[in-house]
C-alpha cells in the first residue's frame, strides 16, 4: 500500500505575507506545508497530498482575496491567483 501522492504549487508573495501564509496553512493540520524556495524574492512552495487538492485550492483562492498570490509556473512565468 502506498501513501497519497504529493502535489505542489509555487507562488510569489510579498515577503511580509510569508509568515501569515505559513501560519494559516499550518493551522489546518495535515493539509499543506509551506516552504520558502527563495525568501528574498518571496517565492514559496505549497506541498499537499494530491487527494486534498480541491480543499487546498479553495483555501488558496480564499487567501488570494487577502494577500496577493502569484502562481509561479515551471518555466518561471507567473499567473495571478488573487481576486484583487
Amino acid at each position: 500500500m502506498t501513501g497519497p501522492r504529493e502535489a505542489f504549487r509555487s507562488f510569489q508573495v510579498a515577503r511580509k505575507d510569508i509568515a501569515y501564509l505559513h501560519f494559516v496553512l499550518e493551522s489546518y493540520e495535515g493539509l499543506a506545508v509551506l516552504s520558502s524556495a527563495d525568501r528574498s524574492s518571496g517565492t514559496v512552495t505549497v506541498r499537499y497530498p494530491s487527494d486534498l487538492a480541491e480543499t487546498v485550492n479553495e483555501l488558496l483562492t480564499a487567501l488570494g482575496t487577502e494577500i496577493a498570490l502569484k502562481k509561479v509556473q515551471g518555466d518561471g512565468k507567473q499567473e495571478t491567483c488573487s481576486t484583487r
